[in-house]
């Protein structure tokens, strides 16, 4: 009896392209601006009227990545938001500049005056 010849099915690993698997996500740099920046805002999504807090939240950059490398790792250049929202702005990001800059500097003058 002859045995047919069974087909061993490849399993991949998908990839993503979220922000915690490119290498610039795993620098200690980088990680310590996501620290900062979830502690000045609190664990709560800072697009106007979203409550989200705690899960599910990104750190975006106002000015893009990619193209404003000076501002890289500046916490003030840094949000947090929650996916939906991330997701809502990107691409977007100088309509949004002026509004979520505000936005940054209320919340820094909330956490100065805390201490």
């Amino acid at each position: 009896m002859v045995k047919k010849a069974t087909k061993r099915k490849v399993v991949r690993k998908k990839t993503t392209k979220r922000k915690w698997y490119r290498p610039e996500a795993l620098t200690p740099a980088y990680q310590r601006l996501v620290k900062t920046v979830r502690e000045r805002d609190e664990l709560k999504c800072q697009y106007p009227g979203c409550k989200k807090k705690r899960f599910g939240l990104e750190v975006h950059h106002i000015l893009p990545f990619s193209s404003y490398v000076a501002q890289r790792y500046n916490p003030m250049n840094c949000i947090l938001l929650c996916r939906r929202h991330h997701e809502l702005v990107t691409g977007k990001e100088l309509a949004y500049a002026q509004l979520f800059s505000q936005i940054v500097m209320q919340n820094v003058i909330k956490q100065n005056s805390k201490r």
